[in-house]
């Protein structure tokens, strides 16, 4: 299991793509299946794997099955619901995404804030402005979560976003926040090619059309685009938008991620076309001195420490001047500590007969509806529209509290 999570879990969640070792993982998690088919953790894991491989339709038959041979394990039937919600993003099937995010917002306690912020932007993304505005508008008040005495950054980056992008009167202005955090959760190395050519279809209409906005409003979507189109090879391209973002850094303060992103979006891009060059090694150092406190610092700093792993970039090749590994052993210790603090809610004894295959005391676990994931909570009867243009378009910080009999916290991914 330990194998397993930092060679598909890990990997999935902050790396490029696939990892070295991923066919080692993928035997190791053959012979786990063979021998306990209905392991729930192991179908976690080959669901990951699925969506390491870009083949989203079997990560989500592999997410359902997990669902249903482990009906009495809450806190994996959550977990499949999150899974779930962003494969179906994935695949821009937003009316299929929004109830798993309805059925986790109303039965999940890890951060209601958050889920609904996904439910309404997988409205919005829908094209159901009006449905998805009234979930917004109360967003901010269920952003109620601390850890370490300090908001959960989840939660942190979504009231600063409600802030400069709602009101009552409008609604929510920001036109792609569906496509933001799948960026955010680095999901774009997953996504199918056919999601890649729609969402840049989208991403230059809305470009297009708004060429005279202030540089600001431009810069999280060029961001975004310029994710998507490292994906298809479009290198120069992406080069080009993160250029533009870099020699307007000094105007982009609302939105405090977007420079040091980009900068990363640029040593990754130069380690690709170059392997690890000088300039590549003086990007990632001007990544690592950028002044800190902006959203997902140690997501972005964790990114940095499997990308060293990935291109196998030695600590004197990226680090300089007063700048030493410290910095990203910090971040990788903090994101490493909320996990475990928030791993609270399974404990070894439940866990262990559940992975592979075997019966869960009814002690270890809370009971859980018997229904599956295809029947979570409806939000809309509507068909499901694939655009993301509805308007004029994956954190390993976490928290958790001490498990009651009725609320067990997930910890996503």
């Amino acid at each position: 299991l330990a194998l397993l999570m930092h060679h598909v879990g890990l990997q999935s969640a902050f790396a490029h793509g696939e990892s070295r070792y991923l066919p080692e993982a993928m035997e190791v998690l053959r012979i786990c299946l063979e021998r306990y088919q209905d392991g729930g953790l192991f179908l976690l894991y080959a669901g990951r794997v699925a969506r390491l491989k870009r083949n989203i339709t079997q990560a989500i038959e592999t997410y359902n099955r997990a669902y249903e041979v482990q009906i009495s394990w809450r806190q994996l039937n959550h977990f499949c619901h999150y899974e779930l919600g962003f494969c179906h993003m994935f695949n821009a099937q937003w009316d299929e995404a929004a109830p798993h995010f309805a059925t986790l917002q109303e039965n999940n306690d890890w951060s209601k804030g958050f889920y609904q912020y996904l439910l309404a932007s997988s409205l919005l993304a829908a094209g159901k402005t009006e449905e998805a505005n009234k979930h917004f508008s109360s967003v901010t008040e269920k952003c109620q979560r601390k850890f370490g005495g300090k908001p959960v950054p989840v939660e942190h980056f979504i009231q600063r976003k409600m802030k400069h992008n709602y009101t009552e009167y409008s609604g929510f202005s920001f036109p792609f926040p569906a496509l933001e955090l799948m960026y955010l959760w680095n999901s774009f190395a997953q996504l199918p090619h056919n999601s890649i050519t729609l969402f840049k279809s989208e991403l230059n209409t809305w470009l297009a059309s708004n060429a005279e906005a202030p540089f600001p409003a431009r810069a999280v979507p060029l961001l975004i685009l310029s994710g998507l189109l490292v994906q298809e090879g479009a290198l120069d391209e992406a080069e080009a938008h993160l250029h533009s973002i870099e020699e307007n850094r000094k105007i982009l303060t609302e939105d405090n991620y977007v420079v040091p992103f980009a900068r990363y979006e640029l040593a990754m891009l130069l380690v690709r076309r170059q392997g690890v060059s000088t300039a590549a090694q003086e990007q990632m150092a001007k990544v690592l001195k950028t002044s800190g406190g902006y959203d997902f610092e140690n997501r972005l700093h964790f990114r940095i420490h499997m990308a060293k792993h990935e291109f196998s970039i030695s600590d004197s090749d990226v680090l300089a001047g007063d700048t030493d590994d410290a910095v990203l052993d910090a971040a990788r210790d903090a994101v490493l500590a909320e996990e475990a603090a928030a791993r609270g809610g399974v404990t070894s004894t439940s866990a262990a007969p559940a992975a592979r295959g075997g019966a869960v005391s009814a002690s270890a676990v809370p009971a859980s509806p018997s229904r599956s994931p295809s029947q979570a909570t409806p939000v809309s009867a509507s068909p499901s529209r694939r655009s993301v243009h509805s308007l004029p378009p994956a954190t390993m910080h976490r928290f958790s509290k001490s498990p009651s009999k009725d609320h067990v916290p997930i910890t996503p991914v």
